[in-house]
Parts: C-alpha cells; structure tokens; sequence
C-alpha cells in the first residue's frame, strides 16, 4: 500500500492571528505566541479560511499561491 498524505483544513476565525512560513512549514500563530506548524512536505494543506482581524505574511501568501492553496 502506498503512503497516503494527509489533508489538513485550517480555519483561522479568532481576532489576532498570525499565520507565516517558517522552514517549509505553514506556522499559525495566536495571541499567546502558541504555534501550530504544518510541513508543508508532510501533509496538504486542502484550504485555509481566514476571517478579518487576522495577519498574514507575504511570504506565507506567495507560498500558499504556489502551492494553489
């Protein structure tokens, strides 16, 4: 059987959120500095949904628009 990646969701709806790259990994980041990250090689990030209030950097947009994300 072959490996099967995972597909992963985020939605990103709590005011203050940062969302950015850090080493090939998507890093979403709250207002406490508690990071989640996602390899960007391990996983498929299907779709990422953002409400106002919240930050994202240029390089997590360029990254996200390469991938088709």
């Amino acid at each position: 059987m072959g490996r099967r990646s995972k597909v992963v969701n985020l939605v990103v709806d709590t005011f203050g959120n940062y969302l950015g790259m850090d080493r090939g990994c998507i890093v979403l980041r709250d207002k406490k500095r508690n990071e989640q990250k996602y390899p960007l090689f391990d996983s498929e990030i299907g779709e990422i949904v953002l409400t106002s209030g919240n930050m994202v950097s240029t390089g997590a947009l360029s990254t996200l628009g390469f991938w088709g994300i």
